[in-house]
């Protein structure tokens, strides 16, 4: 793959560079800002493994790997010229960069960067393949992700210092409050990390944000102004150790003189102050302050302040770095936190809108799930699919709505309507296998949303199988626990698809309100000999009837295959065995009218 195309770095080479923390780094960047990184170091070894949304990631290596985009990272990381590039690739709405971090003119931290951006949308083509990639930033957000990497990187490479051996104890103790001092301070920059992930309006995260600063950095209050027009100014954010008191309104406020500077303002104890900046500060009963002048993108000014509440300060030069660093960081995180919210609800709206008005242009599909009764075998129900962007590629509705929750709704409710379709013409036992995406966790309203499909469709709830992957619901067991529970309540059944792929044991099941369990034979691999199969096979059939719940065993292509997997005991069967996928007036034909008319049925079509 050619993401590992680096040599690996040995563990005694990587000791020079907290590799640990920066991968933790590069994690919390694609989980706040919708991008893809990695990173090697000066001889383009991997420091950290490539990170992104989990459901996308495998997608967007193979497209990176088609384009060749890896060769960008060795162009800077060689240059002694450009340590930031930013190129497109084939793909007109896929963006790569690369950020080269020097020290002593060697580039010791090298960053590649991936966004899929939702501001160029040309459907057609090479971005067919994006499509169903949910992972996007806008144009603004994927510039201002190289800008807070080269930052957060830059004071990386500032604070990794070799600690020489001190032999007077009181510098060690000295030393050591100050490495204490720098904890508290790290721990806050990724406690406002944590911030930017919460879907919340960017005024009250970046309160949060100066709450945070104000508890790490000891001060009284921390205020954020933005000048306007005619000495005016509004207060961006605001946080005081004095609950309930703030020192500005939202609105409206007249500059104080310490607000009109161009350069950092320092007060400690107010000695060698104009008469006015005192008169000012006496107002608001402030002894002590920084202030930070910070340009905002659109090019107003404003001040982000540190200040003393009656009482005089003497501040240190890494207090005051500090300081500045942080106001730089708070810029570049307001910018992409307003940004994000435009972004989301213009993203959104366009996605839902396009999806909705497209699912009157394509009909869903459905793959029979077949079972046995004595020695004849008939048709229980179907998995609804979605005809993907390539040729003979059929999508689960988790697979293909990915992070559209209206859109699978809206699946969900023409798959009872079908349901109740081929139940009311004498197939009342016919099931609907509707995969569930892992967004339900997302969403407090899925219940309520489900229990309204229910109702408006009038199917029989117990007809309706929703269906799970292995690996979101043992990664999420507590809440997936609540969820599966609230369907089962609504007499919903529920299923467990892929079952095998993680490391979950039989008694796992029982955790859950699980009816059917699926298992592809193909997840123990080419190289296992026939007979292991067929005896792990006859294992699971076994200890699911014990569990009193069903088996399904899905990708039966064959009718030696189907024998064979009734034979093991298996109860239903699922895959190509009966022609693949089918429209509805197809499969009502061949399931419902036929076998309603004919004795044999599906025997007659299989044999």
């Amino acid at each position: 793959m050619m993401v590992n195309r680096y040599s690996e770095t040995k563990e005694g080479e990587k000791r020079s560079m907290d590799y640990l923390w920066l991968q933790k780094i590069q994690d919390y960047f694609c989980e706040i800002l919708n991008v893809f990184l990695y990173c090697v170091d000066e001889k383009g070894r991997t420091i950290t493994t490539m990170s992104g949304r989990e459901e996308d990631l495998e997608k967007v290596k193979k497209i990176l790997q088609e384009v060749d985009a890896f060769s960008i990272l060795d162009r800077v990381r060689l240059s002694s010229l450009e340590e930031q590039l930013v190129e497109d690739t084939a793909y007109g709405n896929i963006k790569i960069g690369a950020v080269s971090i020097r020290k002593k003119k060697i580039p010791v931290v090298n960053w590649f960067v991936c966004g899929i951006t939702a501001d160029i949308q040309t459907f057609g083509g090479k971005n067919e393949a994006t499509r169903h990639i949910y992972s996007r930033v806008t144009w603004k957000q994927f510039e201002k992700t190289l800008d807070l990497l080269r930052f957060v990187s830059e004071k990386y490479i500032e604070e990794k210092k070799e600690k020489e051996p001190i032999e007077e104890p009181v510098k060690e103790r000295e030393e050591g409050w100050e490495d204490k001092d720098s904890l508290i301070r790290r721990e806050a920059v990724f406690s406002i990390w944590n911030l930017v992930k919460r879907q919340e309006p960017a005024e009250k995260l970046i309160e949060e944000m100066l709450s945070i600063l104000g508890k790490a950095s000891k001060v009284t209050d921390i205020f954020w102004m933005e000048l306007r027009q005619e000495g005016m100014g509004d207060c961006i954010a605001q946080w005081s150790q004095r609950e309930g008191e703030k020192l500005f309104l939202e609105k409206g406020n007249e500059m104080p003189a310490f607000l009109r500077q161009q350069l950092p303002l320092i007060v400690g104890t107010g000695e060698g102050l104009s008469q006015e900046l005192k008169s000012s500060l006496s107002h608001y009963n402030i002894k002590s302050m920084v202030v930070i002048p910070l340009k905002k993108e659109e090019g107003t000014d404003s001040f982000l302040c540190f200040a003393y509440w009656e009482k005089e300060h003497t501040w240190d030069v890494k207090e005051v770095r500090f300081f500045q660093d942080m106001g730089r960081l708070l810029l570049v995180l307001f910018s992409i936190l307003t940004e994000k919210e435009k972004f989301y609800y213009r993203f959104r709206q366009r996605e839902e809108r396009r999806d909705l008005e497209g699912i009157e242009k394509y009909s869903l599909s459905f793959q029979p799930v077949l079972g046995w009764k004595k020695e004849e075998i008939f048709c229980v129900g179907a998995e609804v699919y979605v005809k993907g962007d390539l040729q003979n590629e059929w999508l689960s509705a988790a697979q293909y709505v990915g992070g559209n929750y209206l859109l699978w709704k809206e699946i969900l409710t023409k798959a009872c309507m079908e349901c109740r379709k081929w139940n009311e013409s004498g197939k009342p036992y016919y099931k609907m296998y509707v995969s569930l995406p892992a967004l339900v966790l997302e969403k407090s309203s899925f219940s309520q949303d489900l229990k309204e499909v229910l109702r408006t469709t009038e199917v029989n709830p117990p007809n309706i199988v929703l269906e799970i992957e292995e690996r979101v619901v043992f990664g999420h067991r507590e809440k997936m626990r609540e969820v599966l529970g609230e369907v089962r309540n609504l007499k919903v059944r529920i299923g467990m698809m892929d079952f095998g792929k993680e490391i979950a044991p039989f008694s796992a099941i029982l955790q859950f309100p699980f009816k059917t369990v699926k298992l592809s034979p193909k997840v123990m691999g080419e190289k296992d000999a026939e007979s292991y199969k067929e005896t792990f096979l006859k294992a699971i059939a076994q200890v699911t009837k014990e569990l009193e719940v069903s088996l399904c065993i899905t990708g039966v292509e064959t009718k030696e295959q189907l024998e064979e997997m009734k034979n093991i005991g298996a109860d239903f069967v699922q895959g190509t065995v009966t022609g693949g996928f089918m429209d509805s007036i197809d499969f009502i034909n061949e399931y419902i009218r036929e076998e309603r008319e004919e004795d044999e049925g599906i025997n007659k079509r299989i044999r």
